[in-house]
């Protein structure tokens, strides 16, 4: 994945763009193209992507040609405006190193066939981050594609427009059963429980076997505040899937929301001995242990899961929170800091970093934290946004 794909640390560390664009490709493309001649991958942890230059591939592989050498490295800049402009012109290059290499013309064998409107959905599922929609072009009528491109647009962020794909589909063929289940899920990312629910209910009256279903349905339970009955459809769903991590996790979210710790605890375990490099289920299993009492257990679990996953920051943040119950406030606020730094508009973290400092005596920067804090938070933290409020006053007299 190039930097432009993380486009908040895109921000922190650079100053181009973080759009995805064909050059994106070509820097996937350059990573391949190393692994094949080297063996090895150029970065060995999401951070390097952004901090280390990669290794020539020549010092790996001395068989490497220098204008190879060059070639890869060009695709694997940073900066996408350093890369080749286009896929045309990287061919040429790799057509001119193979010319002369072999001393032969290098030949495409093969006829070109125009791609049918099934091939183009296939090629939205890859593109879909580009927007290249074009099997809905080709074929209107073709559902499967009008239920691809809904699912990229929900991905993007882009709800209702996902809905009218997901509307279109079922217009066509109104027994398509994963379209009623992504329909489900782009009204629960608009808050609309209710109609999301009803989805879910069509998808599984095609198929009451859809263990994917079941899932989606106690997650929107869950969010609607109905844990309960989202428990009854996590069970539905482990019953078909016992495997299944994600709906052992979300049970424990569910027993978690209904203050059933220890049922809770338990899912996460089973989660994890299915999947035990889950972070997300070491990070929930830690908030469990937290809200129990079990600090050091907790902070286990948090740094479990960072090992896995460290630009998570939320479990950044519930790491702090468990140092600072007992006390260890300068160690909460670093992890506080990294928070913030994977995620500048955390509300949660640096309202807990204000706390922290408060407890230190460094009124001034708690001051600016929860000013902070009451600048992110969210309409349903009315009640915890009046109380910084109150605690700025307290602090500025």
């Amino acid at each position: 994945m190039p930097p432009e794909q993380f486009p908040v640390r895109i921000k922190e560390k650079f100053s181009f763009k973080g759009e995805m664009t064909t050059k994106s490709d070509i820097y996937s493309f350059g990573i391949t193209l190393y692994f094949l001649l080297t063996g090895k991958l150029p970065f060995e942890d999401m951070d390097e992507i952004f901090t280390k230059s990669p290794e020539r591939p020549k010092n790996l592989n001395p068989k490497i040609l220098e204008r190879l050498d060059i070639l890869i490295i060009k695709c694997l800049e940073k900066n996408p405006n350093n890369r080749y402009n286009d896929f045309t012109e990287l061919k040429e290059k790799l057509i001119e190193l193979y010319n002369d290499l072999t001393g032969e013309r290098y030949v495409i064998v093969g006829k070109i066939v125009p791609l049918t409107g099934e091939d183009w959905s296939n090629k939205g599922l890859a593109l879909d981050n580009l927007e290249k929609f074009q099997g809905v072009e080709i074929n209107p009528r073709l559902c499967g594609a009008w239920s691809n491109k809904g699912g990229s647009l929900d991905e993007l962020g882009k709800y209702q427009e996902a809905i009218e794909c997901f509307d279109k589909a079922l217009e066509i063929d109104p027994r398509h059963g994963n379209a009623w289940n992504n329909k489900g899920n782009a009204l629960k990312h608009l808050g609309n429980y209710q109609d999301a629910i009803g989805c879910y209910d069509k998808a599984l009256e095609l198929n009451p076997r859809s263990a994917e279903a079941w899932i989606n349905k106690g997650l929107a339970l869950a969010e609607f505040g109905k844990p309960q009955k989202a428990i009854l459809n996590l069970e539905k769903a482990l019953e078909i899937d016992p495997r299944s991590a994600e709906a052992w996790i979300n049970k424990g979210l569910a027993h978690n929301g209904l203050g059933q710790l220890q049922e809770a605890i338990t899912c996460y375990d089973k989660a994890l001995e299915i999947n035990p490099r889950d972070d997300f289920a070491w990070s929930n299993k830690g908030v469990s242990l937290r809200k129990i009492g079990r600090l050091q257990d907790a902070i286990k679990c948090y740094d479990k899961a960072l090992v896995i996953n460290p630009n998570d920051a939320v479990t950044w943040n519930n790491r702090g929170s468990a140092l600072s119950h007992p006390g260890k406030y300068q160690e909460a606020i670093e992890c506080y800091n990294k928070a913030i730094e994977l995620n500048p508009r955390d509300a949660d973290a640096w309202g807990n970093k204000g706390a922290a400092l408060r407890e230190l005596g460094k009124s001034q920067e708690a001051i600016g934290c929860f000013v902070k804090f009451i600048e992110l938070a969210h309409p349903q933290d009315a009640l915890q946004v009046e109380q910084a409020k109150q605690i700025i006053n307290q602090l500025r007299r």
